[in-house]
Protein backbone atom coordinates (compact mmCIF):
# COMPACT_ATOMS: atom_id res chain seq x y z
CA UNK A 1 0.00 0.00 0.00
CA UNK A 2 1.49 3.22 -0.93
CA UNK A 3 1.49 4.94 2.23
CA UNK A 4 2.79 2.42 4.09
CA UNK A 5 5.63 1.98 1.94
CA UNK A 6 6.36 6.19 2.15
CA UNK A 7 6.29 5.12 5.67
CA UNK A 8 8.84 2.60 5.49
CA UNK A 9 11.05 4.70 3.21
CA UNK A 10 11.39 7.70 5.23
CA UNK A 11 11.67 5.37 8.80
CA UNK A 12 14.48 3.80 6.84
CA UNK A 13 16.26 6.88 6.24
CA UNK A 14 15.97 7.82 9.76
CA UNK A 15 13.49 10.74 9.62
CA UNK A 16 11.08 9.15 12.07
CA UNK A 17 9.99 5.87 13.91
CA UNK A 18 6.34 4.65 13.15
CA UNK A 19 4.17 5.13 16.06
CA UNK A 20 5.92 7.90 17.85
CA UNK A 21 6.85 10.76 15.59
CA UNK A 22 5.45 9.48 12.33
CA UNK A 23 1.88 8.54 11.83
CA UNK A 24 -0.52 7.74 8.95
CA UNK A 25 -4.23 9.54 8.02
CA UNK A 26 -6.02 12.73 8.88
CA UNK A 27 -7.25 11.60 12.35
CA UNK A 28 -4.04 9.33 13.56
CA UNK A 29 -3.79 10.27 17.52
CA UNK A 30 -0.79 12.82 17.83
CA UNK A 31 0.82 12.91 21.28
CA UNK A 32 -1.06 15.35 23.35
CA UNK A 33 0.55 18.55 24.93
CA UNK A 34 0.76 18.64 28.57
CA UNK A 35 0.43 21.33 31.09
CA UNK A 36 3.55 23.07 32.95
CA UNK A 37 3.06 20.46 36.12
CA UNK A 38 2.38 17.44 33.70
CA UNK A 39 4.58 17.68 30.63
CA UNK A 40 3.96 14.79 28.16
CA UNK A 41 5.97 13.89 25.21
CA UNK A 42 4.04 16.32 22.82
CA UNK A 43 6.01 18.84 21.48
CA UNK A 44 6.89 17.19 18.38
CA UNK A 45 8.20 17.47 16.20
CA UNK A 46 5.91 15.19 14.16
CA UNK A 47 4.86 13.81 10.97
CA UNK A 48 1.44 12.81 9.14
CA UNK A 49 0.94 11.03 6.32
CA UNK A 50 -2.43 11.48 4.14
CA UNK A 51 -3.47 9.97 0.86
CA UNK A 52 -4.96 12.91 -1.26
CA UNK A 53 -6.62 10.72 -3.95
CA UNK A 54 -4.35 10.78 -6.84
CA UNK A 55 -5.71 11.17 -10.84
CA UNK A 56 -6.64 8.24 -12.26
CA UNK A 57 -4.45 5.39 -13.93
CA UNK A 58 -2.33 6.31 -17.11
CA UNK A 59 -1.94 3.81 -19.80
CA UNK A 60 1.89 2.48 -21.08
CA UNK A 61 2.60 1.45 -24.52
CA UNK A 62 2.26 -1.94 -24.04
CA UNK A 63 -1.00 -1.17 -22.31
CA UNK A 64 -0.32 -1.50 -18.77
CA UNK A 65 -1.69 1.02 -16.35
CA UNK A 66 0.10 2.66 -13.96
CA UNK A 67 -1.23 4.17 -10.82
CA UNK A 68 -1.00 7.90 -9.80
CA UNK A 69 -1.13 7.87 -6.03
CA UNK A 70 -0.40 11.42 -4.34
CA UNK A 71 0.13 11.95 -0.56
CA UNK A 72 0.44 14.97 1.60
CA UNK A 73 3.04 15.12 4.95
CA UNK A 74 2.31 17.32 7.48
CA UNK A 75 4.46 18.21 10.21
CA UNK A 76 4.00 20.10 13.36
CA UNK A 77 5.73 20.97 16.60
CA UNK A 78 6.40 23.38 18.97
CA UNK A 79 9.30 24.48 17.88
CA UNK A 80 8.80 26.11 14.61
CA UNK A 81 12.29 25.11 12.85
CA UNK A 82 11.63 21.47 14.60
CA UNK A 83 8.23 21.21 12.29
CA UNK A 84 9.73 22.55 8.88
CA UNK A 85 13.69 20.91 9.58
CA UNK A 86 11.78 17.22 9.76
CA UNK A 87 9.54 18.78 6.61
CA UNK A 88 12.67 18.92 4.95
CA UNK A 89 14.22 15.51 6.20
CA UNK A 90 11.52 13.63 4.80
CA UNK A 91 11.50 15.67 1.64
CA UNK A 92 15.61 14.75 1.28
CA UNK A 93 14.62 11.23 1.95
CA UNK A 94 12.31 11.03 -0.99
CA UNK A 95 14.87 12.46 -3.11
CA UNK A 96 14.95 15.91 -2.53
CA UNK A 97 14.83 18.29 -5.84
CA UNK A 98 15.51 14.90 -8.06
CA UNK A 99 12.68 12.90 -6.34
CA UNK A 100 13.02 9.35 -7.10
CA UNK A 101 12.80 7.03 -10.01
CA UNK A 102 12.37 3.26 -10.85
CA UNK A 103 13.06 2.15 -7.33
CA UNK A 104 11.08 -0.53 -5.50
CA UNK A 105 9.43 0.29 -1.99
CA UNK A 106 8.09 -3.14 -0.56
CA UNK A 107 7.18 -4.92 -3.25
CA UNK A 108 6.40 -1.96 -5.80
CA UNK A 109 8.16 -0.60 -8.30
CA UNK A 110 7.98 3.06 -8.77
CA UNK A 111 8.39 5.14 -12.06
CA UNK A 112 8.76 7.94 -10.03
CA UNK A 113 7.98 9.99 -6.38
CA UNK A 114 8.07 13.55 -7.00
CA UNK A 115 7.36 16.92 -4.56
CA UNK A 116 5.16 19.53 -6.09
CA UNK A 117 6.99 21.67 -4.46
CA UNK A 118 10.62 22.26 -3.33
CA UNK A 119 9.94 24.43 0.09
CA UNK A 120 7.75 23.38 2.82
CA UNK A 121 4.40 25.70 2.99
CA UNK A 122 3.67 26.93 7.06
CA UNK A 123 -0.33 26.00 6.96
CA UNK A 124 -0.83 27.44 10.49
CA UNK A 125 -1.19 25.62 13.78
CA UNK A 126 -2.87 22.72 15.32
CA UNK A 127 -5.43 22.88 17.83
CA UNK A 128 -2.60 22.81 20.50
CA UNK A 129 -0.95 25.55 18.81
CA UNK A 130 2.01 23.43 17.29
CA UNK A 131 3.32 25.34 13.93
CA UNK A 132 2.31 23.27 10.90
CA UNK A 133 3.67 22.74 7.50
CA UNK A 134 3.39 20.27 4.75
CA UNK A 135 4.61 19.60 0.72
CA UNK A 136 2.99 17.31 -1.30
CA UNK A 137 4.32 14.45 -3.64
CA UNK A 138 3.06 12.66 -6.81
CA UNK A 139 3.88 9.23 -7.38
CA UNK A 140 3.41 6.70 -10.42
CA UNK A 141 3.45 3.00 -9.87
CA UNK A 142 2.88 -0.35 -11.21
CA UNK A 143 -0.62 -1.12 -9.41
CA UNK A 144 -0.31 -2.63 -5.91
Amino acid sequence: MFVHEIKDRLVAQGVGTYGTNIFIGAKAKIPALGSNEEPTNGAGPFLSLVETGGSGSAKTQNDTATERPTLQIVTRATATPDARNMLIAAYAALGGANGLYNVTLGATFYLSITARQSIPTEIGTDDPGRAMFSMNFDAEKQPS
